[in-house]
């Protein structure tokens, strides 16, 4: 019997490049036929589709690619996620919650933005919501350049986020995915019966692959997120971590990996995970930087759908359902004028009898009129709580600018008043990480005074500095007579006499 090969290309875009390839299914058979790196304009990006939609052609069609459907993956830097715990609520009320979520943690327009969702329930009364988000101007230019290389997408979700195994572990124990390439990582966590989160992490590469190949930057990233992650209580069993390498060109070694994690786990990878008996993937472990594109195509033939997909969104297609409604109403007003200009000719008594009518029907309806009114209510009152933003948490976000995302310094402690004096406390690997961020304290206008109070060696055979910097933050908003006596006395009024007693109450608590 003829069975009909289906084909999907899969695109796992990333910042200068964009991974593909080309899988055909022959019956419950996968079979890995090309994989190929497209490279993007190294000045315009992506964000000039018009400039490489044609070479994308140009490269499919020379390099033999005859799939004309795609899914497309995006990386984890270029997505927003927040996972809550909500109460259970009807599947069409989803799309409004996951707005009003969105634009508390978000901080961005809605227009600017395309959601989706996935949700998993934990007890008989809440379920766990995860809600993702993208730039749309982003996402629009990927779109119209693919379609305009001859492709039709299928669905856009995240490139990471495919790896996860399909079948879920019987416990709850949390199990995690790590997809790496060079220079990056990017993590997955699942809570047993859902995900939970998606995470980039970056990590410094060796200056000579071929002396070194010993990852540590991605060990330390590794053991930074998972000391984060709190543990499940009463297993004896490790946790499962499924490690699917990218990297190139030597890869990581697993037991490697092992010996410097500082939290006990089951390390596989994710190629062995892999049915061999399903899967024809010619050279699969020296292929294993295309492991994204390679599941995100095997998810476009999938009949499943993804968990989230951008093109397909949830939230929008509940917001295109929510307008049929007016549009029956307008129908019904208009046939109601049409019943009312063809009652004037007849007698006044039917003209009465049909005005009777419409009153009956209005009655009817009164009760859903007055339910819609007090949810319309609920929902203002609702969205004024969102309306102010604390100063903290404006001056918590710049002060976390400042540090940078590698470990070379972190804070211990934070003493913030209401008037925003504060002092941080911390520890630093050298003077020059410390130098790095009271720079960019003292370049940042929103802090006023920024002032190093001390710079010393913790001891005990560590070589670690501690440091104290006291600050002000007034949001780039200082008074001329401030600025004044600043110059003529290098500290604001005040701030002197009250920086040892911040900088005590620091240190009891």
């Amino acid at each position: 019997m003829f069975t009909k090969t289906k084909k999907v290309l899969g695109l796992a875009v990333e910042d200068n490049q964009i991974l593909l390839a080309e899988l055909h299914q022959i019956a419950d058979r996968y079979r890995v036929v090309h994989t190929e790196t497209f490279p993007l304009p190294p000045e315009s990006g992506i964000t000039e589709p018009d400039l490489w939609a044609a070479n994308l052609h140009e490269f499919l069609r020379t390099h033999h690619f005859s799939a004309k459907e795609a899914v497309l993956g995006l990386p984890a830097k270029w997505l927003l996620v927040q996972e809550s715990e909500i109460p259970t609520v009807a599947n069409e009320s989803l799309g409004g919650v996951v707005q009003l979520m969105a634009e508390r943690e978000f901080s961005l327009e809605m227009n600017d933005l395309v959601l989706d969702y996935t949700t998993s329930t934990t007890t008989g009364v809440n379920c766990r919501l995860l809600v993702m988000a993208t730039l749309r101007q982003r996402m629009e230019q990927i779109l119209t350049a693919v379609r305009a290389a001859g492709l039709k997408v299928l669905s856009v979700t995240s490139s990471s986020l495919v790896l996860f195994p399909s079948s879920n572990p019987s416990s709850a124990a949390a199990r995690f995915t790590v997809y790496l390439r060079s220079g990056y990582a990017e993590i997955v966590e699942q809570n047993g019966v859902g995900f939970r989160s998606v995470k980039h992490v970056s990590f410094p590469q060796p200056e000579d692959r071929e002396a070194d190949t010993t990852p540590l930057g991605l060990f330390q990233q590794l053991n930074n997120y998972f000391a984060l992650t709190p543990q499940p209580s009463g297993s004896a069993k490790k946790e499962s971590l499924i490690i699917w390498d990218g990297t190139e060109p030597q890869g990581v070694c697993l037991e490697t990996l092992e010996q410097h994690l500082k939290r006990p786990f089951e390390i596989r990878s994710g190629l062995d995970e892999l049915n061999q008996q399903n899967w024809e993937w010619p050279n699969a472990p020296e292929s294993g930087r295309y492991v994204a594109p390679v599941f995100l195509a095997a998810a476009g033939l999938q009949a499943e759908p993804v968990s989230i997909d951008f093109l397909n969104s949830k939230v929008d297609i509940h917001t295109k359902t929510s307008h049929k409604k007016p549009l029956l109403y307008s129908a019904a007003a208009v046939a109601v004028v049409l019943l009312l200009v063809l009652s004037m000719a007849w007698s006044w008594h039917q003209d009465s009898r049909a005005i009777a009518e419409m009153t009956v029907q209005l009655e009817e309806h009164k009760a859903e009129i007055e339910v819609a009114e007090e949810l319309a209510q609920k929902i203002s009152s609702v969205r004024s709580w969102y309306a102010s933003r604390p100063k903290v948490l404006d001056c918590m976000l710049e002060l976390t600018k400042a540090f940078p995302e590698q470990g070379t310094i972190w804070v211990s402690s934070l003493g913030l008043r209401e008037d925003m004096r504060g002092i941080i406390t911390g520890k630093s690997q050298n003077e020059a990480a410390f130098l790095d961020v009271l720079d960019k304290l003292n370049d940042n206008n929103v802090f006023s005074y920024p002032k190093m109070l001390y710079l010393r060696n913790t001891g005990r055979n560590s070589r670690d500095l501690a440091f104290a910097i006291d600050f002000l933050y007034t949001n780039g908003n200082v008074q001329p007579a401030q600025e004044q006596d600043t110059k003529d006395s290098g500290e604001p009024p005040e701030v002197a006499d009250n920086n040892q007693g911040i900088l005590n109450e620091v240190v009891r608590n």
